[in-house]
């Protein structure tokens, strides 16, 4: 594992505490009742908001490991999968939140909270794709790269 990696997953587990720490914050604006209720509504996306995320990364290593000849390809779209699904997954998030109708204070945590957890997933992504691609990728590219 490289230092651009190690940075890479540094990056990830920092952006994910700092944004726990932010979140934990907003939830203080809250009262005990607001609380509950929040959390009930929002169950169902923390149980089952990593499954997507988690099915296609089994899917890009198994696909990795039939045909590494499109490793390239597949770590490109298991990034583009994931990028698409935090953005859906945050609309359908603002949709609900908006109906809940939240103190501004309380609004202001959340999105701070998901800026911060989402830097730290983007910069894994791309240091990690960036050491992949230019420092181990060549392996995978030469046969590519003998056909120009």
């Amino acid at each position: 594992m490289s230092c651009l990696m190690i940075i890479g997953i540094i990056c990830y587990l920092v952006g994910i505490v700092v944004s726990r720490m932010i979140s934990e914050k907003g939830l203080k604006a809250l009262t005990d009742s607001e609380k509950a209720s929040y959390l009930n509504a929002f169950s169902k996306f923390r149980m089952f908001s990593s499954l997507p995320v988690l099915a296609a990364g089994v899917i890009m290593i198994l696909f990795i490991f039939f045909f590494p000849d499109y490793s390239v390809f597949s770590l490109l779209m298991f990034a583009l999968l994931c990028i698409i699904y935090l953005v859906v997954l945050n609309i359908m998030m603002f949709i609900k939140l908006k109906t809940l109708n939240p103190p501004a204070e309380y609004r202001r945590y959340h999105i701070l909270s998901r800026v911060i957890q989402y830097s730290g997933f983007l910069a894994f992504l791309l240091l990690f794709g960036y050491d992949w691609l230019f420092n181990l990728g060549y392996i995978y590219l030469l046969p590519f790269v003998g056909q120009l």
